[in-house]
């Protein structure tokens, strides 16, 4: 299994960035990219923790730009919207 310490190193790197001061983490898709042995219940565990995808090595690059891309433009879609429904809410 994946300790908790090397688990969330990535997440508590990325909650020090300036990007962070405006965004969530949760806003944040995380996808792992390991070249690891898979143990049973590692991505179940990893993708429990909050990641958006796992992915093992050997994989394509292309298609891992591809999967990156789709969630950068449903983050965004997502952050809109909230942003959509809090201008609606203080409008009420």
């Amino acid at each position: 299994m994946v300790s908790e310490k090397h688990k969330f190193l990535v997440v508590d790197d990325l909650e020090h960035m300036p990007l962070m001061s405006r965004l969530s983490i949760s806003d944040l898709p995380i996808i792992f990219v390991t070249d690891a042995v898979v143990e049973d219940g590692q991505i179940s565990e990893v993708l429990s923790a909050g990641a958006v995808d796992y992915v093992c090595k050997p994989f394509d690059t292309q298609i891992l730009k591809l999967i990156a891309k789709n969630f950068v433009e449903l983050t965004k879609k997502n952050l809109e919207l909230k942003k959509e429904i809090e201008t609606r809410l203080k409008s009420h």
